[in-house]
């Protein structure tokens, strides 16, 4: 079975971190409890108005639509949105009201869902994305399993392209919202570049489908360059950027070095390194590849030593050391892991 970690949910960004306890205290009194901060939050529009006899019974569905969330392991949030009568506005000025609710409703839905950072339609087209491939994905589907018709999905997304293009926009800003919490936290230049070559490794490792299509069917289509994912993953990749160019104002790295050429050959190297596990093949130990990589690069773009530092040598030497150990011993949990499975006798029963 393949490794995953608990996905990043959109809602964190109001729910995670000392920073977010004014947000949680709101929460708290409309009914959260301390369980319920890291569940989805699926809002619940409910257009219920004794307007016209169309919409008086939806109450009703809505309360049913919350207990069903609930049980599911959501957290859901009951929010109104307006209502125009067709038929009592019939034949009157009314109805030139009646097509502009359309949008003024879908805005309004897409307004709140923003501001409150809810998960719904973007997490079930990852889910069918992930599992079927972009061309065998149906539009139908991820409508069947949000709960609404197919229509309502391209109120809000001209083609199944843009609904990809959301999606994948949507993972990148929960990979800033890990380097946002992470990075302030790690001292030094060559920590924070193995960092970043770590975490890259571990989306690889982690969402290998979505990976691939970034790869293969985002960025050679022709509306990918100028796109907004074009601009996430140029900020995404910016890190490595603004880090060398840390490392060149505090010494740890040379003067006159081009950080963008620094850029390409991490990330180039990261997607030629893992191509075979990217589809389908060995499994990535990424603490070891991320270790084996940072060394490399830092090494080969270090500033010089000063002659005659000794304090810089003895710095730089414990360091290879630290970096020596973390590669010993990922092998030798390898090794370990080798023998443990040659010593299992033949036909034992699988686990």
């Amino acid at each position: 079975m393949e490794h995953r970690v608990r996905e990043r949910l959109r809602s964190a960004e109001i729910t995670e971190g000392a920073a977010r306890s004014p947000n949680r205290a709101m929460l708290r009194a409309v009914g959260f409890g301390d369980d319920d901060f890291g569940k989805p939050i699926v809002g619940v529009a409910n257009a219920y108005s004794n307007l016209t006899p169309c919409n008086v019974g939806l109450n009703i569905l809505a309360d049913r639509a919350m207990a069903a969330l609930r049980s599911s392991g959501a957290m859901p949030q009951m929010f109104g949105t307006i209502t125009v009568s067709d038929g009592i506005a019939m034949g009157t000025e009314g109805m030139k009201y009646s097509l502009v609710s359309r949008e003024v409703i879908a805005d309004s839905i897409e307004t709140v869902c923003g501001a409150q950072r809810m998960d719904g339609i973007l997490r079930c087209a990852r889910d069918v994305f992930c599992e079927r491939g972009y061309e065998s994905a149906a539009m139908a589907e991820i409508a069947a399993r949000v709960g609404v018709v197919e229509g309502t999905l391209y109120k809000y997304f001209d083609s199944k392209r843009a609904l990809l293009l959301a999606v994948l926009e949507r993972w990148y800003h929960e990979m800033f919202g890990d380097y946002t919490r992470d990075l302030p936290g790690i001292v030094g230049a060559r920590q924070r570049l193995r960092y970043l070559v770590w975490r890259h490794l571990r989306t690889i490792r982690d969402d290998p489908v979505l990976c691939r299509l970034m790869f293969h069917e985002v960025r050679a289509g022709p509306d990918y360059r100028g796109s907004a994912l074009h601009k996430l993953n140029a900020r995404y990749s910016g890190l490595v950027v603004q880090v060398v160019r840390e490392g060149i104002a505090s010494g740890d790295f040379r003067a006159g070095l081009s950080a963008a050429l620094v850029r390409d050959l991490v990330y180039g190297g990261i997607e030629h390194r893992t191509w075979n596990s990217l589809h389908g093949g060995a499994k990535l130990d990424i603490d070891a590849m991320a270790d084996e990589i940072a060394s490399l690069v830092c090494e080969g773009i270090a500033a010089p030593p000063a002659t005659g530092s000794l304090a810089t040598d003895l710095a730089r030497l414990s360091e290879v050391v630290a970096q020596l150990r973390r590669v010993a011993g990922a092998r030798s949990r390898r090794e370990d892991d080798r023998v443990k499975r040659a010593a299992k006798p033949r036909g034992a029963a699988r686990t």
